[in-house]
């Protein structure tokens, strides 16, 4: 029996709405990812060049969370 899949290549679970805390977390880590990445842009210094990293993984990271448990963004 072959699993149906949705648009994103994940399971089809049923439809979950994002929470307004998860929604607020996801805003917040986009925001402190676009800051990460306009002072590294600026600057281009292996310190500014971390931070962006770490930065992004964290919302990569809070996404692929959000996606295993059906939500779909």
């Amino acid at each position: 029996m072959e699993m149906s899949r949705n648009d994103y290549g994940y399971p089809d679970m049923g439809e979950i709405e994002i929470t307004p805390a998860q929604k607020e977390e996801l805003r917040f880590l986009k925001k402190v990812m676009d800051r990460a990445m306009e002072d590294y842009m600026r600057d281009n210094n292996p310190k500014t060049k971390e931070t962006y990293t770490r930065r992004r993984e964290d919302l990569r990271m809070f996404v692929a969370k959000l996606r295993s448990k059906g939500i779909i963004l």
